[in-house]
């Protein structure tokens, strides 16, 4: 665990403390998707009364792959952040609970300490799209040739059909 990441509660007991920090994907060991520059993050955490809120945002860019043509392609990603840090243990039932919405963004931590590394690692794996598009209307590959519609045209003969809705066809008559 990274020192520049904790916070210590004598930090903010007299006020906020504003966080103004650069890292990279390395520090923050992502290995899932290539982020080449630093990570900015930016933002303050405050104490109100017995609760701690991070509140900011994560800055960076990735490098990422279509999911349509295969083509890679950089996007610069802003993140907002919003993290409670609650004192102690998580309550363990053996009965399945349900978790509401705010309920999320929750983190404990057992001591005086608490890290902010694990918020701002989740909050860029979460922000990298399943599925990334290089542009809005990428046209992907043609499926006959495999040419990158979004460079050429291809003369290949492609129905617009869908051979799934023809078998449902034949099956309803």
């Amino acid at each position: 665990m990274n020192k520049k990441f904790l916070i210590n509660e004598k930090e903010i007991s007299k006020g906020p403390l504003y966080i103004d920090l650069e890292t990279d994907s390395k520090e923050l060991e992502i290995k899932s998707v290539e982020i080449p520059g630093k990570i900015h993050v930016k933002g303050v955490i405050k104490k109100v009364s017995k609760r701690i809120f991070f509140e900011g945002e994560v800055r960076f860019q990735a490098h990422l792959i279509c999911s349509l043509c295969g083509e890679e392609f950089s996007r610069d990603f802003t993140e907002r952040i919003y993290v409670e840090f609650v004192k102690g243990y998580p309550t363990v039932s053996e009965k399945p609970i349900k978790l509401h919405v705010d309920e999320l963004d929750v983190e404990y931590y057992p001591g005086e300490v608490f890290s902010i590394e694990s918020s701002i690692h989740d909050t860029i794996i979460l922000a990298i799209p399943f599925a990334p598009k290089c542009r809005e209307d990428c046209k992907g590959l043609c499926p006959v040739c495999g040419t990158n519609l979004n460079r050429e045209q291809c003369n290949c003969n492609i129905e617009k059909t869908n051979p799934l809705k023809e078998q449902l066809l034949k099956l309803k008559k």
